[in-house]
């Protein structure tokens, strides 16, 4: 007699990823979010300092806007520091999306991986700007300015998405001399 198997367990098998070209819903909204970003500071490229002003927005779905908001980050600081580092162009054009944050959306599926979350979402998108291979970066140098490290917004994160209660954002950052959080 062959000696029975236990009942076999669903196997993780990753985040859903869509076919090439399209995108999870939350991560279409960041985009969107981004490009108006984008266009309203008439800039021809998509970047990744859009995408994070685009988590900012009151719209913005996910948890990064709630993540970012623990930490007190507001869009207007943020939004007058990447003007006055990146200038204002005078000619508005459409952004292109896909050429300047192809790699941050692709990372965002390598997060929800690390993380074993179903769909990648905005906090995932929030993690891949700050990932220790795109140090350098506006994104990870202004937070860090603002006294937000990577690890503490890893943690924001997963506190966030596990139902942990995150603390109340500061009544001001204090940044570093010269910047505004």
């Amino acid at each position: 007699m062959a000696a029975a198997h236990p009942a076999a367990e669903p196997v993780y098998t990753g985040p859903e990823i869509p076919p090439i070209g399209q995108e999870p819903p939350q991560v279409e909204r960041i985009v969107s979010l981004a490009r108006d970003e984008a266009w309203a500071l008439n800039h021809d490229t998509l970047g990744p300092n859009h995408l994070l002003l685009g988590m900012l927005h009151p719209n913005c779905p996910g948890a990064a806007p709630v993540v970012l908001a623990s930490f007190g980050v507001r869009a207007e600081p943020l939004r007058q520091a990447f003007i006055d580092s990146m200038g204002d162009p005078f000619e508005t054009r459409l952004p292109n999306v896909k050429i300047a944050v192809q790699p941050y959306l692709e990372r965002a599926n390598l997060e929800a991986v690390r993380l074993a979350d179903a769909e990648v979402a905005t906090e995932h998108v929030l993690l891949a700007l700050t990932s220790p291979w795109d140090q350098g970066r506006f994104v990870i140098d202004w937070l860090t300015r603002c006294g937000i490290s990577p690890e503490a917004l890893r943690q924001r994160v997963v506190d966030a998405t596990e139902g942990v209660a995150l603390p109340e954002p500061p009544t001001r950052l204090e940044p570093a001399p010269s910047r505004t959080c």
